[in-house]
């Protein structure tokens, strides 16, 4: 549970990272997050009474979770949710074996944040996907859907699941049901995934900001968060101060 936790943190850095609608603060937070993590799960690995490692894997979660509420997520985090409802996948193994795949099909999209993450990860010339997938297996945790025993027949439910999250429609780069399909079967195979051939659409990403050439990404990211502002919740109630002003009071 720790160890994958730590994953879950990394996939947080990473897709706050790559957002649509990133921001300077929580790219910086991310970056940071990435370099303390990748630093502290693998001395973590390698002793697991190292309380410093420990507290650097705590630091970094923290500065990781700057993004939550702040970015909107990508596939990583729509797949995951679907597979872990459908499959009883815990959280952070979802983490574990999607993130890999996402990344190299987001990579396209998003190579200049690929690159600042595997700079933080110690590694400027490697793949960021391969060093995170490096570090997984590293840690004993599982990197395709595979090794968890989920029968392939269920991908197509699991990716129709998807859809129905909004991170799914936030993803930097977007792709058809059948896309989503086959990125799942990737993560299901025990070999590195290749790249995915099916027709697709890249967002660009402005940094600091939603650019004017992404209409699409921007509408998106404000329907999604529109939606989540939408619930209902209790009526404020008026109270009257004197004949001529009112004023709202928030309920307590």
């Amino acid at each position: 549970l720790w160890l994958s936790t730590g994953v879950r943190a990394l996939d947080h850095a990473v897709e706050s990272l790559c957002s649509i609608n990133a921001q300077p603060l929580i790219d910086a937070t991310s970056v940071r997050a990435l370099a303390l993590l990748g630093r502290a799960l693998t001395r973590y690995a390698t002793d697991p009474q190292d309380l410093d490692a420990r507290l650097d894997a705590q630091m970094g979660a923290w500065l990781a979770s700057m993004g939550i509420r702040r970015t909107e997520y990508g596939a990583r985090h729509g797949l995951g949710h679907a597979l872990g409802a459908d499959s009883g996948v815990p959280h952070g193994v979802t983490s574990c074996v999607l993130l890999p795949t996402v990344m190299r099909w987001n990579a396209e999209a998003c190579a200049p944040q690929l690159a600042e993450v595997a700079a933080a990860l110690g590694d400027a010339k490697r793949p960021a996907a391969d060093q995170i997938e490096a570090l997984i297996a590293r840690l004993g945790l599982p990197t395709r859907i595979g090794q968890l025993g989920i029968e392939r027949s269920r991908l197509a439910t699991i990716a129709e699941k998807g859809m129905a999250i909004p991170w799914v429609r936030t993803n930097p780069r977007t792709s058809p049901p059948s896309t989503r399909r086959a990125r799942l079967a990737s993560a299901t195979s025990n070999s590195a995934c290749s790249p995915l051939s099916a027709r697709h659409t890249p967002r660009k990403r402005s940094k600091g900001r939603v650019s004017s050439s992404r209409t699409g990404s921007r509408e998106t990211a404000r329907a999604v968060t529109a939606s989540k502002r939408a619930r209902p919740g209790p009526c404020p109630k008026v109270s009257a101060r004197s004949s001529t002003t009112r004023t709202l009071a928030s309920p307590s």
